[in-house]
């Protein structure tokens, strides 16, 4: 579905300027909570529970991006116009997120690479950004020597790999994976072939030196960590 950042990239030293704040929570909420009239409150309930960090948030790209799948053949599209189409859908589907969640939780959207920095190291109140994901990969592009591996143009790869793809290039302390069911499996490459996570996941969960948690939000209690 979407293929790896471009440009030039966040370089070391604001790395190491952004890890001297608070640790860095990567919560990708899944597409399928898009149209979950519970979202906001169910959110505010989870984050409360967690431990301080800057939250930023990863918005999923639910029937925006299956529209594009479904006209792919119908209309022959080629896996690259998918690509750009569908890493424009994940900013609108950011943003709209941004509306469900900042009526009733404290957040800011952070759609540029200077909006970022300035989020991840401000000493103000508000922990919980919403991330225009599509473009902030496109800025941050590759670091140098990271050795992350550029993701295909492909349906194979998901807004999951997206999520831990930043994770890794903001060396965060944590992912949590927020969707409506339940996480199978015992690890994740058994999850990537049941469907939970794409297939590129689990290598980029090897690279990953933070922690990986799933949540089901529909569940009450919560399922998962």
């Amino acid at each position: 579905m979407l293929s790896g950042a471009r440009g030039g990239g966040v370089g070391p030293r604001s790395d190491r300027a952004m890890s001297e704040h608070q640790p860095i929570r990567i919560a990708k909420i899944g597409g399928s909570l898009l149209d979950y009239p519970l979202l906001p409150v169910r959110f505010r309930d989870w984050i409360g529970s967690k431990a301080p960090a800057r939250n930023l948030v990863v918005a999923g790209g639910g029937p925006f991006v299956e529209s594009v799948r479904e006209a792919q053949p119908r209309f022959h599209l080629s896996d690259a116009v998918c690509h750009v189409l569908c890493m424009e859908l994940l900013n609108v589907t950011a943003r709209l997120l941004y509306e469900i969640l900042a009526p009733s939780v404290p957040c800011v959207w952070v759609g540029t690479e200077p909006k970022l920095r300035q989020f991840l190291n401000d000493d103000a109140d508000v922990r919980i950004g919403i991330a225009a994901t599509g473009e902030l990969l496109n800025q941050i592009g590759d670091r140098a020597g990271e050795g992350i591996p550029a993701l295909p143009e492909s349906w194979e790869v998901t807004s999951d790999s997206l999520a831990i793809r930043l994770a890794i290039q903001l060396r965060a302390k944590e992912l949590v994976l927020l969707k409506s069911e339940n996480c199978p499996g015992h690890d994740w490459m058994e999850r990537a072939a049941l469907g939970y996570v794409d297939r590129l996941f689990p290598y980029l969960a090897v690279r990953f030196g933070g922690q990986i948690g799933a949540v089901n939000l529909r569940a009450d209690p919560f399922v998962g960590s």
